[in-house]
């Protein structure tokens, strides 16, 4: 059990990496087996849809399906000088729950604050709590950690959709976190399913 939901905080920071870690995060072409989306561009946004949810980003943002299977999907900001060393990032992980003991979002939550405590070099979690959107029970955690040279801020976002849990999170430069900050709740916002 332990060991699936550790998955969770480890994957949730993949898109953690430096700016130029991204690669090739351009390609908007799955090369794992996710479930098939399609991606579309209204204005100034563009929306990613599959059969199971959907979010809105920025147009100027990078869409990637690679990376690992419990990675659905990495948004990545653009560069803003070549000076950058690091994307803003979104992702999301979703994990099937069922044969798990954990059965409630308040079991989820514990486990995943455990961990960023116990796991994440210099870990603080800012805040933590319980809300509600167009009928729907989430929960927000914020917090900072260490990775590498690196000092980040992290919100994340947990949906419990009966044994199917949607993590989402939201990754910035700690010291750019408040310019970035509207934009990536924006992002995390508008995610549904």
């Amino acid at each position: 059990m332990h060991k699936q939901l550790i998955i969770v905080l480890i994957m949730s920071l993949v898109a953690c990496g430096p700016k130029g870690d991204a690669g090739d995060a351009g390609k908007s072409e799955a090369t794992t087996a996710k479930a098939p989306g399609t991606e579309t561009q209204n204005g100034t946004t563009k929306t990613y849809t599959t059969s199971a949810y959907s979010v809105h980003y920025p147009a100027d943002w990078t869409l990637s399906l690679e990376g690992s299977n419990d990675v659905e999907f990495q948004l990545f900001s653009p560069l803003d000088s070549s000076d950058d060393t690091f994307r803003e990032n979104v992702n999301l992980l979703v994990q099937d729950l069922r044969g798990q003991p954990v059965k409630t979002l308040d079991q989820y939550v514990g486990i995943s604050e455990s961990q960023i405590v116990a796991m994440l070099t210099d870990s603080e979690i800012q805040s933590s709590e319980r809300l509600r959107r167009n009928g729907r029970e989430f929960h927000k955690v914020e917090f900072s950690a260490r990775q590498g040279k690196f000092l980040l801020k992290h919100v994340q976002y947990y949906f419990l959709d009966h044994t199917t849990v949607y993590a989402l999170t939201f990754t910035s430069l700690a010291d750019e976190f408040e310019a970035n900050r509207e934009k990536g709740l924006k992002i995390l916002d508008s995610f549904d399913f």
